[in-house]
């Protein structure tokens, strides 16, 4: 990635931004740039600080932003801001839930993160990370879970309690063997064994790992 900051770094202009930044000189105002190279600006400018938020004014340019910088920074986050339009978040689903909560969680966890978000998203209200810490399960192999007080505490906060799992923010019971499909994983609890698979491949395991379960 070297090959394409080492250009911007003989640019005086360059080393007097990053020179305020380092000095908290700001707000520094850069104009001149077009919308092809901003994300590579921003990312060799942003290299130093683990975290980085990215604010536009519209969605539709920040998922352009978002896909741009996703070359340059795996850690890139899409916050989109809430839905008040009921019929918008019927289309789609849990996923504005389970983008805002993996941008959240990798906050909660300290990790490196750029997030990139809408002034809408950025004006949303929400509680602090200390009272979400607080409320934060965390399961682990050879955990003993009670099913009915873990029931209780899912559905307090926010899960929905179904017959089959089959999406985020969704848990069920089904006789000894407990599942929960977090944003990011699928958690199955049998007989004491856990299990965690990741998003990527639950579509293509969920109904076959099952169907193996109930045997």
């Amino acid at each position: 990635m070297k090959a394409f900051t080492q250009p911007l770094h003989d640019l005086s202009e360059y080393d007097q931004i990053v020179s305020d930044l380092a000095g908290q000189r700001t707000p520094i105002h850069i104009d001149g740039c077009i919308d092809s190279q901003k994300c590579h600006l921003i990312s060799s400018i942003g290299e130093p600080y683990p975290f980085k938020l990215i604010v536009t004014y519209n969605e539709i340019k920040a998922k352009e932003i978002y896909e741009d910088y996703r070359f340059f920074d795996r850690n890139v986050y899409y916050y989109p801001a809430k839905d008040i339009i009921f019929y918008n978040a019927d289309i789609h689903s849990n996923l504005i839930v389970s983008q805002r909560m993996a941008v959240i969680r990798r906050m909660m966890d300290g990790c490196p993160v750029t997030v990139v978000t809408t002034i809408d998203g950025l004006s949303d209200r929400l509680l602090p990370l200390e009272e979400l810490q607080k409320n934060r399960c965390v399961f682990k192999v050879g955990d003993i879970l009670p099913l009915e007080a873990l029931s209780r505490k899912l559905t307090a906060l926010g899960f929905e309690r179904v017959s089959q799992v089959e999406g985020p923010g969704q848990f069920a019971v089904e006789f000894l063997t407990f599942i929960i499909w977090r944003m990011s994983a699928l958690i199955v609890s049998n007989y004491g064994e856990m299990k965690s698979i990741p998003s990527e491949v639950l579509m293509q395991r969920v109904s076959g790992l099952l169907n193996r379960l109930m045997r």
